[in-house]
């Protein structure tokens, strides 16, 4: 509690927002214990429900979610998207790839200190077909415009091919009993494309 109200002073934010911060973050059973007897997720939400104290219209995070269960995981998600709708900038290192496209707007991929793909994740409207069946690729793929990523998934972009083209290679893969997405490309095949 000690900790949050210097962050909230220190910024000249209402230290009365505190009690709400512990209460949104569901801090109250541990709040008041000495921070040493804390489990790493306990950490975290502290160091998280600190910058929240600040306040401030720009908030910088570096692997908020580390070492977080699930249900903390979209706890403090459902908190940064209330921050973003508040107006917050907030600019956060994940390698969380899953829930982060979930809250991202724009998403910077660094490989050597530099960036190799810099993705606008509200405005990605391209689909792809994603299977995991290679022994297939002959049969269906054969003038397609297709990718298979280090995992051995297998990225059609839906744009490229016609209708009957598209139906047909669905036919086949429910035919074989091959599973398969329709959708956005995941972070996790963005990773797995530039970091083969």
């Amino acid at each position: 509690r000690d900790h949050l109200k210097l962050y909230a002073n220190l910024w000249h934010n209402d230290p009365q927002k505190v009690k709400d911060i512990i209460s949104t973050l569901k801090m109250e059973t541990y709040i008041d214990r000495k921070v040493e007897t804390y489990s790493l997720g306990m950490k975290q939400r502290l160091c998280f429900a600190m910058v929240v104290a600040t306040n401030t219209s720009v908030m910088l995070l570096d692997e908020v979610m580390n070492g977080l269960d699930p249900q903390n995981v979209q706890l403090i998600s459902h908190v940064l998207l209330n921050l973003r709708a508040q107006g917050k900038l907030i600019i956060m290192a994940s390698h969380l790839l899953q829930n982060l496209q979930q809250y991202a707007d724009q998403v910077l991929f660094l490989k050597n200190g530099k960036i190799i793909e810099n993705l606008n994740n509200k405005a990605e409207t391209k689909k792809y077909l994603e299977f995991h069946d290679s022994s297939l690729i002959n049969d269906i793929l054969e003038e397609s415009n297709y990718q298979i990523l280090p995992n051995q998934t297998i990225l059609l972009p839906i744009d490229e091919l016609s209708q009957d083209k598209f139906d047909s290679i669905i036919h086949i893969l429910l035919e074989d009993n091959v599973s398969f997405t329709v959708g956005k490309i995941s972070l996790e095949d963005l990773f797995n494309k530039f970091y083969e």
